[in-house]
């Protein structure tokens, strides 16, 4: 499984002073130079902010990384119990070798400050205790808490072991409902799911999912995830999503790029064709896929 993640250098910021033209343009030149091919509109723009400091985006180089374990996202989901106050979490992952799901409710993350790892507690180690569970390696695998007995070894007529996978609901009833929402910029998130590699490694490779609870139409508890890091030889990388690279990629107008080109080169620090704010920029090279031919 390969993840596409961004390395973050820092870089200190400064503005540019642009001394840009503050002629404006008449509705008959514009309507002229719409009529010619132009865009009126970028002229406006340009003519409009061109004196305001731009802070540019930093252009991030990007680094595949090969995770053994991945929880799919899409796939996790909050079910109501019969219970009050008591829900099921459930989840889809992959694993390409043997693994340790551990759930955390109300937990805070810490940050190692020479290595950049994370660790985690739970913030009432009283309350709910933290859920973990063992899995074979295997692809599409389910988790899911869905009431019942902590996991346990036991050890049957013929020798073998046998492992309950049985783990209780969350109970939110022992929670202030303010501890279940996320308050941003803090360390502290209402749940946090990590997939470990079962490995002897001080440090083995992990998957660590951020989530927080929130209300739905119907008043009940639901979930979002924040965000995912990796842990892979030592180092911790936030995933990113990027769309497109498997096939799907639209390709711009040769006038459109030309215009986002220019638009970087003047400073701009939104994008030419959606005009929403650049945040980054992620250099991506993309492998090209093998082709083979045949002779008859």
């Amino acid at each position: 499984m390969g993840h596409t993640t961004s390395v973050n250098r820092q870089r200190s910021s400064h503005a540019g002073a642009a001394a840009a033209s503050r002629g404006g343009c008449t509705p008959a030149q514009m309507q002229a130079l719409y009529l010619s091919g132009g865009r009126p509109d970028m002229a406006f723009i340009s003519n409009q902010v061109g004196n305001m400091p731009v802070g540019l985006p930093e252009l991030q180089q990007t680094c595949t990384m090969k995770n053994h374990v991945n929880l799919k996202k899409a796939s996790l989901k909050l079910l109501r119990s019969i219970e009050p106050q008591h829900y099921a979490l459930e989840f889809q992952f992959d694993a390409l070798k043997a693994c340790r799901i551990s759930v955390y409710l109300v937990a805070a993350e810490t940050i190692d400050a020479d290595t950049g790892g994370s660790s985690f507690a739970l913030v009432h180690a009283d309350k709910n205790p933290v859920l973990t569970q063992h899995f074979p390696s295997g692809m599409r695998q389910a988790f899911a808490l869905t009431g019942g007995v902590k996991e346990e070894e036991t050890v049957t007529e013929e020798g073998e072991e046998k492992r309950e996978h049985m783990l209780p609901l969350l109970d939110f009833s022992v929670y202030d409902p303010a501890e279940l929402v996320y308050k941003y910029d803090t360390a502290q998130f209402p749940l946090i799911v990590v997939l470990e590699v079962v490995s002897d490694k001080i440090r083995p490779q992990s998957q660590s999912t951020f989530c927080t609870f929130f209300r739905n139409d119907e008043d009940c508890w639901d979930i979002k995830m924040l965000k995912q890091k990796i842990l892979v030889d030592g180092l911790t990388y936030e995933l990113q999503e990027i769309y497109g690279i498997d096939g799907s990629v639209t390709a711009a107008p040769e006038t459109e790029r030309n215009n986002a080109a220019e638009a970087m080169r003047k400073s701009s620090s939104t994008c030419p064709i959606c005009r929403t704010r650049i945040e980054a920029l992620l250099h991506i090279r993309p492998k090209a896929k093998e082709t083979t031919t045949t002779e008859e």
